[in-house]
């Protein structure tokens, strides 16, 4: 009742001016370089519940801690000496394989360089209590009679718990085989590992390697190259099989194993580096390589997916590639929401759309930002590995009515300028990964300079809470308060639009990804104390 009643005094009180604000910066926020000295990183991840720790990912097969300290407005970021995790470790104290005798084999766990190594981690939804993680690495495949190894190996996906005695290392013991999938070449390992809002895991996978899908596994339903898996971790629905230790979700567009694999969540996919999902709505947004011509990125919502198919390998972008579907199903293809020429085989004037500056070469699927930096909020952001910039576009954007086309004017692409930089975009140097932290907080992983870690974080005045609206209640700051703050505010907040979450618990001034009462006591505060 009290909230009604908020709103129709609003409404009455249209146009009664409350304060005026000082002129606002243009710039909000910068890049900080929170740790160097990373072998080869291709991700930074924070446990959920947590905020003292981050954990960095290392291609050549550590999992490494940053413990961060001081305060939420001064934190202070040490690398810890000791690894959470070490592949070679494990290799010393205990070796994975045997021979079929029993005897042990010098023989890696690891394979690492190029495309394949330790490439992803994600820890598990009640980490808190369970202490469970998982990690995506490219594995030896050795034949156990003669010990000859495959250079192309296998992609494994591994369980861990902590060790109860100490919670900065895994318990060896713990090593649990989740599945394993050979690879038939050593590129297009994939790598990443998600967990979804329903709580099940999603394992990218690429086509298995070497160019233009040879095999034609993404469209084959019966392999799991080439594909997005969704697993049910929690249970094992194969006792009899070491290879296969999860359950099946009932949803899963093949659960039943007919027409297909039971792990298949959707097909068609080439190489799905990296990929997220939308803290605020569960959206995933994929980030799939291209060939030779279109670097692609789909969206999916938070409340569908299971049994798309992406096309490739007979559609890359929206342009046909002229390779045969070798019979399997094309007849109902999802497009991209956004592609952008491979500037090594397209040249702009053909293309025609694009410029030279939103042209790439290989692109790292980024986030949605719902960190507390709010005028960057509620934006895609993604890079290429081989270009120093940004891009951008809002996550809300809908489809044409013929649907996805997928040129930057289409999708309001925007190039850096939409991180409001105060000093502009550092020279970034071999980007390979996103993180995002429990507060919707933006990481930058560089495999140059050093194997570097950035954070994006607030820099220069920031816009004030409660200045929401400028004339005639239209969105954006005007340097007053009036009652059309209000009215707009509390239109978001029954809209659940995700610019109403200006609270975290116990009215914190920070986001938390949801709206309570406490988002509209803040924001009234913050009205009413003219900040």
């Amino acid at each position: 009742m009290k909230i009604k009643s908020v709103y129709a005094c609003g409404a009455l009180t249209l146009g009664l001016a409350i304060g005026g604000l000082p002129a606002q910066a243009q710039d909000f926020s910068n890049f900080q370089t929170i740790a160097t000295g990373f072998s080869s990183p291709v991700g930074v991840y924070q446990p959920p519940g947590e905020s003292s720790r981050l954990f960095v990912v290392e291609q050549t097969g550590r999992i490494r801690i940053i413990n961060v300290g001081g305060t939420p407005s001064a934190p202070t970021y040490t690398v810890a000496a000791t690894p959470f995790l070490s592949l070679a470790a494990l290799d010393a104290a205990n070796p994975y394989f045997r021979s079929t005798g029993g005897v042990p084999l010098a023989i890696p766990r690891l394979i690492s360089g190029g495309e394949q190594g330790l490439l992803g981690l994600a820890f598990s939804p009640d980490f808190p209590a369970s202490g469970k993680l998982y990690i995506n690495y490219t594995q030896n495949n050795p034949n156990l009679s003669t010990g000859a190894v495959d250079p192309n190996g296998r992609t494994v996906v591994m369980e861990f718990t902590v060790d109860p005695a100490n919670p900065n290392a895994v318990l060896p013991s713990s090593e649990r085989m989740i599945i394993a999938i050979n690879q038939p070449f050593a590129n297009h390992n994939g790598g990443c590992i998600r967990f979804g809002p329903d709580g099940y895991l999603y394992v990218g996978m690429g086509d298995g390697g070497s160019g233009n899908d040879p095999n034609n596994t993404g469209l084959n339903p019966n392999t799991l190259l080439g594909k997005m898996l969704r697993l049910d971790v929690s249970r094992d629905d194969y006792p009899a099989d070491s290879m296969r230790n999860y359950g099946i979700p009932a949803d899963n567009p093949f659960a039943s194993g007919v027409g297909g694999r039971p792990e298949i969540w959707a097909r068609g996919l080439r190489n799905p580096w990296r990929y997220s999902f939308d803290k605020w709505n569960g959206d995933l947004w994929i980030g799939d390589v291209g060939q030779n011509f279109w670097e692609e990125v789909h969206r999916v919502p938070g409340n569908g997916g299971p049994g798309r198919n992406y096309g490739w390998r007979v559609r890359e972008g929206f342009a046909s590639t002229g390779l045969s579907s070798g019979g399997f199903d094309i007849s109902n293809l999802t497009p991209p929401i956004y592609v952008y020429p491979h500037a090594a085989s397209q040249s702009n004037a053909t293309v025609g759309t694009w410029t030279a500056s939103q042209a790439g070469i290989s692109i790292v699927g980024g986030m949605v930002y719902r960190g507390n930096i709010r005028p960057l909020r509620g934006r895609y952001y993604f890079v290429d590995t081989y270009r120093s910039t940004f891009w951008s576009f809002p996550a809300n954007v809908q489809p044409t009515p013929t649907g996805w086309l997928g040129t930057p004017a289409q999708v309001g692409l925007t190039e850096t300028s939409a991180l409001q930089l105060t000093g502009g975009l550092p020279t970034l140097s071999f980007v390979v990964a996103f993180g995002e932290d429990n507060d919707g907080e933006m990481y930058l992983v560089e495999q140059g300079g050093g194997g570097r870690i950035r954070k994006l974080v607030p820099a220069g005045t920031q816009p004030a809470l409660a200045d929401a609206a400028g004339p005639g209640q239209s969105v954006g700051a005007d340097g007053q308060y009036t009652a059309d703050d209000i009215i707009v505010y509390l239109n978001w907040f029954f809209a659940s639009d995700p610019r109403a979450d200006v609270s975290g618990p116990g009215q914190s001034p920070r986001v938390d990804q949801q709206l309570t009462a406490d988002d509209i006591i803040v924001f009234l505060n913050a009205f009413f104390a003219g900040i």
